[in-house]
């Protein structure tokens, strides 16, 4: 437990030996020791204290600027840029909400659980991974199906409202789309010692089968972008007095 570590390491200086009780967890490599208690002794040969840089030029520098005045400027050019994307995001999202509670959709139960069972898997890692044991992990996924089955129909339900819209609107992905999408995740996965291709990154997809997904995922784009530019903001208040 990490609070209990720094609780009993605070305030103590360099050459101490601190001991503390520890209860070993389930997945704990030895499996003889698992579950039981123990005690674990941490000595401290030295202790540091971090200490920010000064806000100046040299700091600027060493971020690979030439002033901090362009640091900044980039900061705020970019603070402005997730403001903005954050905004496109919410309209989207109302829009697709709203289509949402108006659209009705029959549901395709093996489809709804493929992805509740998906859900709770990757769930089920991430806790395997945070240390948790395997009775905790049940009593976590049991805890979590309820929420699990709802975020799954909503999936499902968007799945099916994304090809309806971009059917009837005639949106597709073009190759040109696919082609621009490839070379974006190559650059951002490319670096000075390895340079990698569109051409690698389709490779990998299709070695996966996951080439559909990234088409998917364009085409989702490309819905959300033509509810955002053709969707009406409507206030809240203005409706309710109108219905009133």
């Amino acid at each position: 437990d990490q609070d209990a570590y720094a609780e009993a390491l605070i305030g103590k200086r360099a050459g101490e030996t601190v001991e503390m009780p520890i209860t070993f967890p389930d997945n704990f490599e030895k499996e003889a020791v698992r579950g039981q208690e123990g005690k674990v002794r941490v000595h401290l040969h030295e202790v540091m204290r971090v200490v920010p840089p000064p806000i100046d030029d040299e700091l600027a520098k060493g971020m690979e600027f030439e002033t901090l005045e362009q640091m900044r400027a980039d900061l705020r050019e970019r603070i402005s840029a997730e403001k903005t994307r954050l905004g496109k995001q919410r309209q989207e999202e109302a829009a697709l909400d709203q289509l949402a509670k108006a659209a009705e959709i029959p549901l395709p139960p093996s489809l709804v659980e493929e992805q509740q069972e998906a859900s709770l898997r990757a769930f089920a890692q991430r806790l395997q991974e945070q240390g948790l044991g395997e009775e905790e992990i049940r009593n976590k996924l049991e805890e979590s199906k309820a929420e699990a089955q709802q975020d799954a129909e909503r999936r499902v339900l968007l799945f099916f409202l994304i090809e309806a819209i971009a059917q009837q609107q005639g949106l597709q992905v073009e190759p040109a789309d696919e082609q621009a999408e490839l070379e974006q995740i190559a650059a951002a996965n490319s670096n000075e010692q390895q340079r990698i291709t569109a051409a690698q990154v389709r490779q990998h997809l299709e070695s996966e089968n996951r080439l559909g997904e990234l088409r998917l995922a364009l085409l989702e784009r490309k819905v959300r972008e033509f509810l955002r530019e053709n969707g009406k903001i409507v206030d809240k208040q203005t409706v309710d007095k109108t219905e009133g």
